[in-house]
């Protein structure tokens, strides 16, 4: 119960069901690696309960899709890591309220689409990767909900730089 730190990185673990940490009894984590795990599912509920959860990585999976409220409870999470795993496209309100989030790193997911209100619980965010991802085009109000941002990286995209992308330019 006193683990903090559960590094299951290049293990083969395709799904994450509801409560899975707290109900091992694992309450006390800070830090979860799942790198390069298999992951194809993540229960909304898996990190339920981890109320002073600070970093997730998730990369190199098969996730396709991350159920709204997923992180909902993480209050203190600092770092989400998404890097390499086939998102295709964010959603209004894909992330719930992380009051503490400083980083969201979504390199190389596949992304093509993010809704206008994706990232607009996440005001503090101040380190977005949206490196070597498919968006051709983005609208400039995605990023106005996050008061804080202070890097964004968006090189690799295939941008059509058309009127439709003037705006974001601008």
């Amino acid at each position: 119960s006193d683990l903090q730190v559960l590094d299951l990185q290049q293990n083969f673990i395709t799904y994450l069901k509801k409560d899975e940490f707290s109900s091992a009894g694992l309450l006390n984590l800070q830090r979860i690696f799942l790198k390069n795990s298999s992951l194809k599912e993540i229960h909304r509920d898996a990190f339920r309960d981890l109320k002073i959860l600070i970093e997730i990585d998730l990369s190199g999976n098969y996730i396709s899709v991350i159920p709204r409220d997923t992180f909902a409870g993480n209050d203190r999470l600092k770092v989400l890591i998404l890097n390499g795993n086939p998102l295709k496209q964010l959603f209004n309100e894909q992330f719930p309220a992380l009051p503490h989030l400083r980083t969201l790193e979504m390199e190389n997911c596949q992304i093509h689409l993010i809704a206008r209100d994706a990232f607009v619980h996440l005001d503090q965010l101040e380190k977005l990767n949206l490196r070597r991802n498919d968006m051709e085009s983005l609208s400039e109000i995605v990023f106005m909900p996050i008061l804080n941002l202070k890097a964004l990286s968006l090189e690799g995209n295939p941008w059509v730089c058309d009127c439709l992308l003037r705006g974001f330019r601008d």
